[in-house]
């Protein structure tokens, strides 16, 4: 029995973390200064300008946010110790999700065109980095 006593069982029950004081915690995200968020926008109408203008530069500044970022981000919110494979399997998924029916519902406005998929990497990139 001596021996038992020694050997933690997977019984045995961790106490709870300690939560700090409720003045500490923090209280969400705090907003961007507007200077900041002048010049994301800006980058992100200079990066769809370059785009439009040069199409194959769409493989490295729009693909990522149709394919890959958005679901990222949301993955790593949503399930943060999930490992690597799956949680790229999953970004992969959910952002093809998302910017299907982003670029099905501009579309809808106007018709669909290379401007819609420009506008909605525009949101996506936008939802992304605010």
């Amino acid at each position: 029995m001596a021996a038992a006593a020694d050997n933690p069982s997977a019984e045995t029950i961790e106490p709870e973390p300690e939560l700090p004081p409720a003045d500490e915690t923090p209280a969400g995200i705090s907003p961007l200064p507007a200077s900041r968020l002048l010049a994301i926008v800006l980058a992100v109408g200079a990066g769809s300008l370059l785009v439009w203008l040069v199409p194959p530069l769409g493989l490295i500044l729009a693909w990522p946010f149709l394919f890959l970022v958005p679901g990222w981000l949301l993955i790593e919110r949503v399930a943060p110790h999930l490992p690597a494979p799956g949680r790229l399997g999953l970004a992969v998924v959910s952002s093809v999700y998302v910017s299907a029916h982003l670029v099905n519902l501009v579309a809808r406005v106007d018709g669909f065109s290379r401007a819609a998929v420009l506008l909605s990497v525009a949101i996506l990139v936008l939802a992304s980095v605010l």
